[in-house]
């Protein structure tokens, strides 16, 4: 029985009201100019268009934010030219060749305009990538040399990236390349995301000499099964390989280099795409204009923060001389809400101009950020899209659920390597691992036993409110204060007001959790048993 209209939950919903309002209005006063603090960070304000300063200091969205009109006149012209080859091919019966190679024009041409002569060294990569998929096929040594190659990438892009200047052959070779002019010279900043896309396009290719039995699946599946026009689920479109003749080096450039996903993302394999390509998912048009309106909401959301919480400057300058306990949980909490609502935006901008083009990715930010309480179903839900991807390509290779305790070690650690060669990164993908270790065990524990009854839900929430906050620990120290931060902000914690602050925060976190538990089982009654 559902709980929504319990003197219980009203109990629940005034605590949480009253959290947020405090949050919020912490996180405006000490935002203030009055505020000791301001001087300290005020150089990393900018004009606003609300009247008022603008923190505009977090380097992620401003790199998305202020180029955003050209970026939308650019993916118009891709969009627009696409779909007049569409239009044109589509009565001719040689239209997929002819898309394919409009595609590919595009593709160069939107590389050229966004990194120049830089265009060159990327098709080298790619170059190299297909060379020991199109050399090893089938073999299982196909894997193994795609991921260390795509590892050693990692490194040595990250080595090139400052040390070139103290090498006058490299520094020369640079010079050549920064002869054309280019949008986004710096294209290694957002490789990571390519080599996603190389080692799907290469691992794709060895998994369809394995065997695949499209029948078996659509008899197993009632998705396929249901569906009258034959269409495939998204699964099938996963695990179906295309004909092999289709791994040529032209649509690997399609694929690897696709524009609309190609700066961020959302990740989509090559098999997933070629279906999409080959037999389009057809979203209608009020289903993408629907998206484009929350888009919209979204993005004016994170302006009306950064016009009145300067979390980002106050963070980045550690401008929190004075600050209360309080006031370093608004200050955390609204971080990693700017980081979540950020990421959002930037994925779900690139993925709407995808549905414009016919292409539908998976949705990264399956949920938000607060309606989290399980480390697990919060990395599913988080970058649901690299969670997938990951599953596919690490997770079952390396044993799935049987080998779970051990195999997430090395897929944190490649996460964090992915994410930023950097102790922090590091820090975080191992604190991530030791927080999910207990879950992994309690869940086993709680199934085997049966602790899974509504006798229980209490015990749950107080688990479930204790991992929300080693979930926010970790991620602070991954993706907001680092190391040295995060032991300032608990530090504040050893007093007695930061002890009994403490406990009310555990108080809410556990009332969040009875909410965020109900919701899920909201939506089981209704039939959705999502695992995020």
């Amino acid at each position: 029985m559902l709980r929504w209209a319990s003197g219980e939950f009203l109990i629940y919903y005034a605590v949480l009201a009253f959290a947020m309002f405090t949050v919020f209005q912490s996180a405006y006063n000490f935002s203030l100019p009055t505020n000791l603090n301001f001087t300290n960070y005020s150089h990393n304000l900018r004009a606003g268009w609300m009247g008022r300063p603008m923190d505009n200091s977090d380097a992620q969205w401003r790199s998305f934010r202020e180029p955003l009109p050209l970026a939308i006149l650019l993916f118009g012209g891709f969009l627009a030219l696409n779909g007049m080859a569409r239009m044109i091919g589509h009565r001719r019966a040689w239209s997929f060749d002819f898309s394919m190679r409009v595609r590919a024009a595009l593709t160069l041409a939107f590389l050229i305009v966004l990194h120049g002569l830089h265009t060159i060294k990327i098709l080298v990569l790619v170059g190299g990538n297909f060379l020991i998929s199109s050399t090893c096929k089938g073999k299982r040594i196909n894997v193994i040399f795609t991921w260390i190659y795509n590892i050693g990438l990692l490194f040595a892009l990250e080595y090139f990236k400052v040390s070139y200047r103290d090498h006058p052959l490299l520094s020369i070779a640079e010079s050549f390349f920064n002869l054309l002019p280019a949008a986004v010279p710096r294209w290694s900043v957002t490789f990571n995301i390519t080599i996603l896309r190389l080692i799907s396009y290469n691992v794709d290719y060895y998994y369809s000499f394995q065997g695949y039995s499209a029948l078996q699946h659509r008899e197993g599946c009632k998705e396929c099964s249901d569906n009258g026009n034959g269409d495939p689920c998204d699964r099938r479109r996963i695990q179906e390989a295309p004909s092999r003749d289709s791994f040529t080096f032209i649509n690997c450039l399609i694929y690897v280099l696709y524009p609309p996903l190609y700066l961020a993302g959302p990740i989509i394999t090559f098999n997933n795409f070629y279906s999409q390509i080959q037999r389009p998912m057809r979203p209608s048009t009020m289903e993408v204009l629907t998206y484009a309106l929350r888009w919209v909401v979204s993005f004016l959301t994170i302006e009306v923060m950064l016009h009145y919480c300067y979390v980002v400057a106050i963070k980045n300058n550690q401008a929190w001389i004075d600050f209360r306990p309080l006031d370093f949980a608004a200050l955390s909490y609204l971080n990693l809400t700017v980081v979540w609502l950020k990421l959002l935006i930037i994925w779900r901008f690139f993925r709407l101009v995808a549905l414009f083009d016919g292409i539908v990715p998976l949705e990264n930010m399956a949920r938000c950020m607060t309606n989290n309480y399980s480390s697990l179903a919060f990395w599913r839900g988080w970058h649901r899209s690299f969670n997938q991807w990951i599953v596919r390509y690490m997770y079952i290779p390396l044993g799935g659920s049987t080998t779970a305790l051990y195999n997430i070690w090395p897929i944190f650690t490649f996460v964090a390597i992915w994410h930023d060669i950097h102790l922090n990164m590091l820090l975080w993908s191992w604190l991530i691992c030791l927080f999910i270790l207990p879950e992994i065990v309690l869940s086993w524990l709680a199934q085997k036993r049966g602790w899974e009854g509504p006798q229980y839900r209490h015990w749950i929430a107080a688990a479930a409110g204790a991992n929300m906050l080693l979930m926010s620990v970790a991620n602070l120290v991954g993706f907001v204060v680092g190391a040295s931060g995060i032991q300032t902000i608990l530090g504040s914690l050893m007093s007695a007001s930061g002890v009994l602050f403490v406990v009310a925060l555990a108080g809410t976190c556990y009332c969040a959790a009875h909410v965020l538990l109900e919701i899920r089982e909201t939506e089981r009654s209704y039939g959705i048993f999502n695992k995020y």
